[in-house]
C-alpha cells in the first residue's frame, strides 16, 4: 500500500508540481532579468562615477592632507634640536671663594659722586642764568 501511495505522489509531482515550478521559474526569469539589467545600467551611470569621484578625491586631497598632518604631529613629538646634555670639559673649583672688593667700590662711588655733584652744580648754574 505504501508503495502505491508513493507512486501516486510521484505521478502527482510529475503532473502538477513540476509544471507549476517551471511556470514560476519562467515568470521569475521574465521579471528578474529586466530588473537586473536596469540595476546594471543604474550602477554604470550613477554609482560607479560617484564612487570613482570619491576615490579620486581621497587620492588627491584627503590622503596628502593626512600625510602632512602625520608629519606635523611627528615633528611636534620629536623636536629636531633637542639633544641630551653632556659634559664639555673638566670643572675647576677654587679653594677660596671670590669676595667683593669693598674698598674699591667705596672709592669708585666717592669719585662718581664728586663728578656728578660738579656736573649738577654747573647745570643748575646754567639754568639759573637763562631765567635772568
Amino acid at each position: 500500500m505504501r508503495i502505491i501511495d508513493l507512486q501516486l505522489q510521484i505521478k502527482q509531482i510529475n503532473k502538477q508540481t513540476i509544471p507549476d515550478l517551471e511556470k514560476q521559474k519562467q515568470r521569475i526569469l521574465e521579471q528578474t532579468i529586466p530588473n537586473l539589467e536596469a540595476q546594471k545600467e543604474k550602477l554604470l551611470k550613477e554609482t560607479i562615477p560617484s564612487v570613482a569621484g570619491s576615490i579620486k578625491r581621497l587620492v588627491e586631497i584627503t590622503i596628502p592632507t593626512l600625510k602632512t598632518e602625520i608629519s606635523l604631529l611627528e615633528m611636534s613629538i620629536n623636536p629636531p634640536y633637542l639633544v641630551g646634555t653632556h659634559i664639555v670639559g673638566r670643572i675647576y673649583t677654587h679653594d677660596y671663594p671670590v669676595k667683593p672688593k669693598k674698598k674699591l667700590i667705596v672709592v669708585v662711588a666717592i669719585i662718581t659722586g664728586i663728578i656728578c655733584g660738579i656736573f649738577l652744580a654747573f647745570f643748575l648754574e646754567f639754568i639759573g642764568k637763562e631765567e635772568d
